[in-house]
């Protein structure tokens, strides 16, 4: 009558148990064989992340048309314009006149001397989705403090974005929203959490300064990459951080 998640490792410890284990190798070994298992659940997340997104971002949205035509402008151009290519009308946007995101994906192919529709289409994704799922883990580990909990959170990221979600990661997660939402906000407000977290105990071993400046470029590149995600970002989060911080002060009084 145990609980279907848990009776299988009952069960196996008790075993163990009869076959003359030590109650504590057999609840280690258990206990092992569970990481195992997770961590193992994690690599299949990353690898069928990154695979999906491989086959499918070439099919997916036609906003890739739209970057990619400002990435060839500024490689022809030589330098970096918020004139839009697409029209060829002189229109200044600014969102894409200082974009985080295409300016590296220009200098990528720069450097590398490869057009820039093979970096997106084929390179990216499998770069971007590992970093999406340290990202999703860093933040649950950040908010949670715990490695399992952290492994759990990035598998649960992952299901999410694979599943047609408003994160269609299979398909856009080159798109400069995509980066921002699910790659540079995490990671940022992660570090928001552990400067306030690192505060609040008074360690005074812990380096504040560099973590502040590193808070303070990962901010910057949120708000260049795609300024509409940092400013949800910022009134969705920074109040509840906040307000976690205000509960944690009376706690500690």
């Amino acid at each position: 009558f145990l609980p279907s998640s848990v009776g299988g490792d009952v069960a196996r410890g008790i075993g163990l148990a009869g076959l003359g284990v030590p109650r504590a190798t057999a609840a280690a070994s258990v206990l092992a064989d569970r990481v195992v298992g997770l961590f193992s659940l994690a690599i299949v997340a990353v690898l069928a992340l990154a695979y999906g997104a491989f086959c499918f971002t070439r099919g997916g949205s036609i906003d890739r048309w739209w970057y990619l035509a400002f990435v060839r402008s500024w490689l022809a151009a030589g330098s970096i314009s918020g004139l839009d290519p697409m029209l060829g009308d002189g229109t200044f946007l600014a969102r894409f006149a200082g974009n985080t995101w295409l300016v590296m994906l220009a200098a990528w192919a720069r450097i590398a001397g490869v057009e820039p529709s093979a970096l997106y289409e084929r390179a990216a994704p499998l770069l971007l989705a590992p970093l999406a799922v340290s990202a999703a883990a860093f933040a649950t580990r950040a908010v949670l403090e715990s490695r399992k909990l952290a492994v759990t959170g990035a598998i649960v990221a992952t299901l999410f974005w694979t599943s047609g979600s408003m994160f269609p990661a299979l398909t856009r997660l080159p798109e400069d929203k995509l980066v921002a939402a699910i790659i540079v906000a995490p990671v940022l407000w992660a570090l928001v959490v552990v400067i306030v977290a690192v505060t609040r105990r008074r360690e005074a071993a812990a380096p504040i300064v560099p973590r502040i400046i590193v808070v303070a470029a990962a901010a910057i590149a949120l708000a260049a990459t795609h300024p509409l995600v940092f400013g949800i970002s910022l009134l969705t989060l920074a109040p509840a951080l906040l307000h976690s911080t205000r509960i944690c002060a009376v706690d500690d009084s």
